[in-house]
C-alpha cells in the first residue's frame, strides 16, 4: 500500500487537504500490509519519529520524476493519499486509489459521492466534520480491514 499525506505547501488549500503523517502511521502500523511512502518534498521526513514497522520503502531521494514514480505505483496494490499529485497519477493509471478529502475539498472532487467522474478506480473518503482527520481515518481503517480480507 502506497501512502502520501501532504501535497505541495505552495497550494493555497494545502493546510486543509494535507494531514499529519502520524495518522497514516497509526492506521497502517497495525495493518497486515507492506507500506511504501510515496511522499516527496519537505514533508517526506514526517514519518521519522513514527515510522510504521511495516514501512518497506520510501521513494524520497530515489525517484527523479513522475515516470519513475509511476513505476513504483504500478507495483502497488492500493494507493491511499490525501489530495496530491500522487492521487492524480495513480488515478490516471487506473490503480485502486483511496483519496482522503477535507470537509470542503477542491471543486474537482465534488461534494457528496464516493466516486469521481475523473478516475474509475478511485474511491473518495470525506471528512464529515471540518478538520476531523481522526474520524476519517477510523472510516478508512474499517475499509482497509475489508479490503485486506478480500486480498486474502
Amino acid at each position: 500500500v502506497g501512502i502520501a499525506w501532504a501535497g505541495s505547501p505552495d497550494n493555497k488549500i494545502d493546510r486543509r487537504r494535507s494531514c499529519e503523517a502520524g495518522h497514516f502511521a497509526d492506521l497502517l502500523g497495525r495493518a497486515d500490509v507492506d507500506v511504501v511512502s510515496l511522499q516527496t518534498g519537505p514533508r517526506a521526513q514526517d514519518l521519522a519519529h513514527r515510522r510504521p514497522p511495516n514501512l518497506v520503502c520510501e521513494i524520497q531521494g530515489h525517484v527523479g520524476d513522475w515516470a519513475e514514480t509511476a513505476q513504483v505505483v504500478a507495483q502497488l496494490d492500493l494507493v491511499v493519499t490525501v489530495d496530491t499529485a500522487v492521487a492524480h497519477l495513480a488515478g490516471a493509471m487506473g490503480k485502486p486509489t483511496w483519496i482522503l478529502l477535507p470537509f470542503s475539498p477542491d471543486f474537482r472532487w465534488l461534494m457528496a459521492s464516493e466516486a469521481t467522474p475523473w478516475y474509475g478506480a478511485v474511491r473518495l473518503f470525506r471528512q464529515r466534520l471540518r478538520g476531523d482527520w481522526t474520524g476519517l481515518f477510523a472510516t478508512v481503517g474499517e475499509a482497509l480491514t475489508v479490503w485486506r480480507q478480500k486480498q486474502s
